[in-house]
């Protein structure tokens, strides 16, 4: 029994060194877990702050684009108010030209227009095939002339056809 005291005497003896190597490994492992969960947070920290302001810009930018699509679809919108105005004051202006009563006025002041009387109202007869004959007859010459000369011959053809009218 001596000798398993003694083993058990030697294995007491050698047992507070161990713990105290135990202790101090234990001590570094723990301070170096400290360390690398402190780190990974750190780490993590940092990533998910990264993330957030990187979703923020976004969201940033967004909101100034959505901002200058709506100040051109704005001047757009006023641009075209222009336009419509424009266009309703052009189209005033046309009913204004087109007015007969105003045009009629104007004939009267301006240019000394007057409504003819009948006296100087000349009424003309032509026959259906002599007026296909003419109209035949004169795009021939319009085809083989210049305007001028068709101008001269129609003219021609109407005076003719007044002298046989009122047999002068």
């Amino acid at each position: 029994m001596l000798v398993a005291k003694r083993k058990y005497s030697y294995y007491e003896e050698n047992i507070p060194e161990r713990e105290e190597k135990k202790q101090i490994e234990n001590k570094t492992n723990r301070k170096n877990k400290k360390g690398d969960k402190l780190f990974f947070y750190k780490v993590q920290t940092i990533v998910t702050l990264l993330i957030t302001a990187t979703f923020c810009v976004g969201i940033l930018a967004g909101y100034a684009e959505i901002s200058k699509l709506k100040y051109e679809v704005n001047n757009l919108a006023k641009e075209s108010k222009k336009a419509q105005s424009e266009i309703n004051r052009l189209k005033v202006e046309i009913d204004k030209v087109k007015r007969s009563d105003l045009i009629e006025e104007k004939a009267n002041t301006t240019l000394g227009m007057q409504y003819p009387e009948k006296r100087q109202m000349v009424f003309l007869e032509v026959d259906d095939f002599d007026l296909k004959r003419n109209l035949k007859q004169d795009t021939k010459i319009v085809e083989e002339t210049s305007f001028m000369d068709v101008v001269k011959g129609t003219m021609g053809k109407m005076i003719t056809s007044i002298k046989g009218n009122f047999n002068i």
